[in-house]
């Protein structure tokens, strides 16, 4: 303890002095307040001064300072990179300082350091609102303008509906046709809710015909949607009415919102039943009436149009890939578009050169170049070349048969390019491993597939948990059930469980920026560049199944094998692991069948699935071949290169356990 100085408690944040207490009324009263604080009008950031009212956080430019950071939206990255340069010219300017004081250098290191820092405080500030007063409330007056507007546009809408609503039905406030019950029924509120009496409008399938709709109202009416439905002897027969009253009408659902009306709604199923062009219930009727919920806004309606009804089974590469190839044909052959329901990276390659692979692969390529053009690197898509490395020279001679004349560039490494003084690979010139160049696409699946997902539900496909047991839980509800389930797409057929074989795969993300391009060593030893990282790997088990994380020993077996091929490779950070298990089959399995719901309802299903760890290669092609049987359009192109169907095998076999470290 320092002489002179006893206990003390130091606080790291104190409480700020009590000024409140030197401006009591009393003392302002008496004339004791002490004169207000003066307040500083002056200021200095980084050595520039600034008062109050100035705008601190300007534009790097208009100080005539470099911006270093390019990328706004990435900017943990940015201010990674920023740190990294401030601890390099930190470092530099020490030596300096040790080696020569006086140099030149000195100054120049200073203004590095100087330039740094304010890029740092600006980049910082970008992303903190609080501290940002100015660019919040411009953003938010702009948001008030724009919200402005659109409730404008919303009233004109509104008024313009329901000014033809009401020259179509001849209905208006106050003239609604009296109903069935006794009028005080329509007006008074009931303990069970109120009794509306419903007159089909002149000149439909239901002219003249008299219904009674029933509202119950909850507790947390207009916020949620008021339960409505028709009751009494008398249900329309209607193809979004069943038979036991409930009503599939989307404002009673998802689109419902509190400004809606008992009146609009009412007119809303006026509209619906004038619409109709013919009188019978929907085609699941018998199945929901037997199975639903008594009240019907516990129900998850699936709305719909006379079009037809599509259920995808799967969200991964290939149910995308399906879903985004039915909407485009149905664009494409001007057809009625139907209505859908519905991580790692792959590097274009084509395993087996069957005739359907080759038209698989040329269609999925077809489609990643048109997205690589059209949105680049967002798409998750990425155009790079590299190397294919084996010992086997008829397995390499296999590739070209397979995709050589589909990639770009396709050609046989030199002997100078392999084991020459200026080889991009540490081979031994006594080995007798050949090689093979060609530029593709990878698409890499933390990008395409939310990519796809995202443009999907722009043109209206919703997306849906829910765990299927049987396909024909779906068919008793959809047109066409799509099978894309992977691996587990042969149980769920119910035919072909003893066809699918996992196949465990393992993939390291490292920061490895000066890697671009791809190389690849008798196909299991591989680096594949994305977007802003490599994955290295790989582990191919088959009919292997076991932890879901990646293991020591799978970490060790790739780094191994593949620092041996690039030394550079010791110094990588591993950012993350993935291991998945790839859906192996002999063939891609794309057939239609024709099925029964329940001995109900018919219903169509179409197979996607077993692609193997050629997915993101062969998914789109498969895509279009299913979407063709989906909306039952021709299938020249595909004419004698179908295989015939493997035979029907309902036997898992024996799968391999992989144990954990």
């Amino acid at each position: 303890m320092l002489p002179g100085f006893g206990t003390q408690t130091v606080s790291p944040f104190p409480n700020p002095p009590e000024y409140a207490t030197a401006y009591t009324s009393d003392r302002i009263d008496n004339g004791s307040a002490p004169p207000p604080p003066h307040a500083l009008t002056e200021f200095k950031v980084f050595g520039e001064e600034y008062r109050l009212g100035d705008d601190v956080i300007a534009p790097l430019k208009d100080a005539n300072v470099e911006e270093l950071y390019k990328n706004k939206n990435n900017w943990k990255e940015e201010m990674k990179k920023l740190n990294r340069s401030a601890i390099c010219a930190f470092f530099d300017l020490v030596e300096i300082l040790i080696r020569a004081p006086d140099h030149p250098l000195r100054e120049e290191k200073m203004i590095d350091l100087h330039t740094i820092f304010i890029n740092m405080h600006h980049l910082i500030n970008e992303f903190r609102p609080v501290q940002a007063r100015d660019s919040v409330r411009i953003l938010q007056e702009r948001q008030i303008e724009e919200l402005g507007e659109i409730c404008d546009n919303f009233r004109s809408y509104l008024a313009d509906g329901k000014e033809v609503i009401e020259d179509q039905f001849k209905l208006v406030t106050g003239k609604l046709p009296p109903p069935p019950q006794p009028s005080e029924l329509s007006k008074v509120r009931l303990q069970d809710g109120w009794k509306i009496g419903v007159v089909g409008a002149e000149g439909t399938l239901y002219a003249g015909e008299v219904f009674t709709l029933q509202f119950t109202f909850g507790p947390q009416y207009p916020f949620n949607s008021p339960e409505v439905m028709f009751v009494g002897d008398t249900i329309p027969a209607h193809p979004h009415i069943y038979s036991n009253g409930h009503i599939c009408l989307s404002i009673l659902s998802d689109d419902w919102t509190p400004a809606l009306s008992v009146q609009s709604v009412c007119l809303s199923i006026l509209s619906m039943l004038s619409s109709s062009k013919e009188k019978k219930h929907p085609i699941d009727d018998a199945i929901y009436v037997r199975t639903c919920n008594k009240n019907p806004s516990k129900t998850r309606w699936w709305f719909h149009v006379n079009s037809l009804r599509v259920a995808i089974v799967g969200e991964g590469v290939i149910g995308l890939s399906t879903a985004t190839a039915i909407l485009d044909l149905a664009a494409k052959e001007n057809v009625t578009a139907p209505i859908l329901s519905r991580h790692i990276a792959g590097l274009f390659r084509i395993d087996s050169g069957s005739e359907i692979n080759k038209k698989y692969g040329y269609d999925t390529f077809e489609k990643l170049a048109t997205l690589w053009r059209e949105y680049g690197g967002l798409s998750g898509v990425q155009l790079v070349s590299g190397h294919i490395l084996s010992d086997s020279k008829p397995r390499l001679d296999s590739q070209r048969v397979a995709y050589g004349n589909l990639v770009y560039n396709y050609r046989d490494l030199t002997e100078p390019e392999l084991f020459g003084p200026t080889s991009l690979f540490d081979l031994p010139r006594n080995t007798t491993t050949h090689g093979i160049h060609y530029t593709a696409y990878t698409s890499e699946g933390l990008r395409f597939c939310p990519f796809l997902k995202k443009e999907l539900m722009a043109k209206g496909v919703r997306f849906i948990q829910r765990k299927i047991e049987n396909l024909e839980d779906l068919g008793a509800e959809f047109d066409v059930v799509v099978n894309a389930a992977g691996l587990y797409g042969g149980v769920l057929a119910g035919d072909d469980a003893g066809n699918m074989t996992p196949i465990r795969g393992v993939l390291i993300r490292v920061d490895a920026p000066w890697q671009k391009h791809f190389l690849y060593r008798d196909f299991s030893t591989i680096t594949i560049p994305v977007i802003d990282s490599v994955y290295m790997g790989t582990v191919k088990q088959e009919g292997a199944y076991g932890p879901p994380n990646v293991t020591f020993n799978d970490i060790q077996d790739i780094t191994s094998r593949y620092v041996k091929l690039q030394p550079s490779f010791k110094r990588v950070h591993m950012l993350s692991s993935f291991v998945g298990y790839r859906p192996g089959r002999k063939q891609v399995r794309v057939e239609k069948q024709l099925r029964e719901a329940y001995g109900m309802k018919k219903f169509t299903v179409v197979h996607n699935y077993g692609h193997g760890g050629n997915g993101f290669t062969l998914g789109y092609g498969s895509a279009v071949h299913a979407a063709r049987l989906v909306l039952d359009l021709p299938l020249d192109d595909y004419k004698g290169i179908i295989p015939d169907p493997l035979p029907v095998n309902t036997t898992i076999g024996e799968w391999v356990h992989v144990l954990d470290d």
